[in-house]
């Protein structure tokens, strides 16, 4: 921090730190504020329980690469927890059982999961400042700073201990770094990319996108003269990246070799995979073969990936304009940015945009480097149906708050004006958000009041407002409440004494879950109930339900209470 900071006046210096501690004070807010949001069950405790065994055939590794998991337990090491909790078979437990069935308390192991990501959301500032002050200059480098410190979805996803912003940081440091050596040709730079490209790749599979990236961003290198980079050397370059990537990439999977037959979680997983193989029209045999006979490295990286891709190709639920769909439809990405981001910041994009004229001019490498992630990110989630809300976008922000921070040159005479009505509806949209980060929506979107009408699940629902729910639930003395909730943890865990009304099923607090993603035959009751009601707005939507207008006939009600935007409460008489 020292050696970023010391090129700053201490004016200057002092606004960064500000802008730093709002930043921090924002997560912490919100950390303090979510309940276990929806994907942090399967992280919580996962690399803890890695720490004390060794094992690597645990079924979230068949999700996941490792990185998130090791970083949600570093302040876990020191705890002491029973090596039941371990259980190699009961993998999905794990984080449950550390939360809810360990000597500590719940809200001290959530608190302790989520840290480590405050502290990266910190480092991640210091890049972007870094990065963008090199290329527009200080001014733009703190504006850009003021971008990330008070855009809700960084803020939302630095306070959960999942995989989304860790891949958003190390995809933007490996493109950095990526760019610094393509500028200045040292060893230095030569490492620093290998080593972030691995923790990238080990990070999510989504950090695929930084293959082309480099390849495209190299070639511009390459046949510009002003660089004079061989495409020798750049071919070089790149196979030693690579190299460096794998070599990390190996080590965090503590140098796994075998067969995947013998590395991928038994049971489920396996035999599903076994199954998919064997069923391939092409080279099944061939396939099988790889799978159960050759040995290779990191076995579990390369099931988790086939996994994943699989996974992407399935029919997946989502809700848009009022309407239920299961088809990959290419434009939810754009729509998904343009309604999850301030227009401020769409606005200062604009600008820069038309008054390019009048603006320093980044070199053509700066501009692909800068572009293109943001590009492939939007093309990769415009050709599958994996996308769950702007969490899995987030990679695209640190490029975007870059580009945008370069509005602060714009050479015009009303320039204070025009700064005025770009950073200040920003700042204070961030302080009427919190602390409900996760839900925020624009005005496109009518507000997070009303974004319910157009999008639910991820991005205004992840589970996260249990905590109010029970406040409300004891401050009006509701003994037993009727609840539909779209989350990952049973409310019992949180002191709701509730009657169970119709919620997706695979969810695992369900009675008879398992490791798949729906059962078959459900008998959901959706007759209509009196009394207290509570249900996440993405159960209201009837979304994941197996009957699309199980809660049609609530919706002729106005909810009495609404907790965090993702929970309507009523009251039928």
């Amino acid at each position: 921090m020292r050696m970023i900071l010391k090129q700053y006046s201490k004016s200057q210096t002092a606004v960064i730190m500000l802008l730093l501690i709002f930043m921090a004070a924002q997560i912490l807010a919100g950390m303090l504020h979510n309940s276990v949001t929806w994907d942090e069950l399967f992280f919580i405790g996962e690399g803890k329980a890695i720490f004390s065994t060794g094992y690597m055939r645990y079924i979230i590794l068949a999700d996941h690469p490792p990185l998130s998991y090791y970083l949600n337990s570093i302040f876990l090491i020191p705890l002491k927890f029973d090596n039941k909790l371990w259980d190699p078979q009961e993998s999905f437990k794990i984080g449950n059982d550390v939360l809810f069935h360990s000597q500590y308390n719940y809200k001290l192991i959530l608190f302790l999961s989520r840290l480590p990501f405050v502290v990266l959301s910190i480092i991640g500032a210091l890049y972007l400042l870094k990065w963008a002050t090199e290329i527009y200059g200080s001014k733009s480098g703190l504006a850009a700073l003021f971008f990330y410190s008070f855009n809700p979805s960084i803020i939302a996803y630095a306070g959960v201990a999942t995989s989304d912003f860790t891949t958003a940081i190390m995809i933007f440091i490996a493109a950095y770094y990526f760019w610094k050596l393509l500028k200045e040709q040292s060893a230095k730079h030569l490492a620093l990319s290998g080593i972030f490209f691995g923790l990238a790749q080990l990070s999510k599979i989504t950090s695929i996108i930084l293959i082309p990236s480099f390849i495209i961003i190299g070639l511009t290198a390459v046949y510009s003269k002003k660089y004079k980079l061989s495409l020798k050397n750049f071919i070089k370059n790149l196979l030693i990246i690579f190299l460096i990537a794998f070599i990390v990439m190996w080590a965090f999977h503590k140098f796994q070799f075998g067969t995947l037959n013998n590395s991928m979680p038994a049971g489920y997983y396996n035999e599903r995979a076994k199954e998919l193989l064997s069923k391939s029209q092409i080279l099944s045999k061939q396939l099988l073969f790889v799978y159960e006979k050759v040995p290779m490295p990191m076995p579990i990286y390369f099931g988790m990936a086939g996994n994943t891709l699989h996974l992407s190709a399935q029919e997946k639920d989502n809700y848009v304009f009022g309407e239920i769909t299961n088809r990959t439809a290419w434009y939810m990405g754009l729509l998904t940015f343009f309604l999850k981001t301030h227009l401020s910041l769409m606005l200062a994009l604009a600008l820069v945009f038309v008054f390019s004229k009048k603006l320093p001019k980044a070199d053509m490498l700066t501009n692909i480097s800068l572009t293109i992630p943001i590009i492939l990110i939007f093309v990769l989630f415009s050709i599958n149906n994996k996308l769950s809300g702007i969490r899995h976008m987030l990679a695209i922000y640190p490029f975007i708050f870059i580009l945008a921070g370069n509005v602060v040159n714009i050479k015009l005479k009303k320039k204070s004006l025009l700064l005025f009505i770009v950073f200040l509806p920003y700042l204070i949209s961030a302080f009427l958000t919190a602390p409900y980060y996760m839900s925020y929506m624009n005005i496109l979107a009518g507000g997070p009041s009303n974004a319910y009408k157009i999008m639910v699940g991820a991005n205004i629902d992840q589970g996260q407002d249990l905590l109010e729910l029970k406040e409300f639930v004891q401050e009006n003395k509701i003994v037993k409440i009727k609840l539909s909730y779209w989350g990952s943890v049973n409310p019992k865990d949180y002191g709701i004494d509730y009657e169970y009304i119709p919620s997706p099923q695979f969810q695992p607090w369900q009675n008879g879950y398992a490791v798949v993603l729906k059962s078959k035959n459900i008998n959901e009751d959706c007759s209509e109930r009196k009394g207290w009601i509570a249900i996440s707005v993405t159960n209201l939507q009837n979304v994941h339900l197996e009957n699309k207008k199980c809660y049609d006939w609530l919706k002729k009600y106005e909810p009495i209470k609404r907790i965090g935007y993702s929970i309507f409460i009523y009251n039928l008489k």
